[in-house]
């Protein structure tokens, strides 16, 4: 049966093998003998007594594998070890959006207020009201903004660290401000349906909802607040 051997460490791969399991380059599809290798895990770490499963891509490797098959992960790295994280219950996470909602309802009309007295104050024609177009505005604004910048800046909102979670990409890296506001606009098509995309946390295994598939993201389980 014929294999593909790494033209760099001289690892023996499977020929489905797209990178080598030993050192995580691009395979170029020599054909070579390569010398035994021994194993970083032990057997049974992942998939039955056999394979060990990629916390990014989820294919299963063998238990000599030092990097992904099929993704070139390594898969003792700081970033597997991120990917191998609890993904964060529907409940948690339902919990602290309520949280984050309320927050931003009470700082919006808080903020709502402030601007009546600084028009009363500067205008000088008597007391202003803010008409609630303009406080759903102030709202709004200041909820994009929060979710933005505290996802952005540090993976979290205040609900969420509340709950001990976190939001990452999908290969366990920050999401940056770009994808977090992203993230927040695919809110619109999870609250379809009486909020389908929200309970579609409860039928998969990393507990991602639409908009964190459409975003590109995950929730984690942390330790930590």
């Amino acid at each position: 049966m014929g294999a593909t051997t790494c033209s760099h460490c001289r690892r023996e791969n499977s020929l489905e093998a797209a990178f080598c399991a030993g050192c995580g380059r691009p395979l170029n599809g020599e054909l070579a003998p390569s010398p035994p290798v021994e194993p970083i895990v032990p057997p049974g770490a992942g998939l039955g007594e056999q394979y060990l499963k990629c916390p990014r891509c989820f294919s299963p490797n063998d238990p000599y594998t030092r990097h992904c098959l099929f993704c070139g992960l390594a898969l003792s790295s700081p970033e597997a070890a991120r990917l191998r994280r609890k993904p964060g219950g529907f409940f948690a996470r339902a919990a602290a959006l309520v949280l984050d909602a309320a927050l931003c309802l009470g700082v919006g009309l808080l903020l709502a207020k402030l601007v009546g007295w600084a028009g009363t104050i500067l205008l000088d024609q008597g007391p202003m009201v803010v008409s609630e177009r303009v406080t759903d505005i102030i709202i709004l604004t200041y909820t994009v903004a929060y979710h933005t910048i505290f996802l952005g800046r540090y993976g979290r909102t205040l609900g969420k660290r509340f709950f001990s979670l976190r939001v990452v990409r999908v290969d366990g890296n920050p999401v940056g401000y770009l994808r977090s506001l992203v993230r927040l606009l695919c809110y619109l098509p999870s609250l379809w349906f009486i909020g389908l995309g929200f309970w579609w946390t409860l039928l998969n295994y990393r507990k991602r909802g639409w908009h964190d598939y459409l975003a590109g993201t995950m929730v984690l389980k942390t330790d930590d607040r």
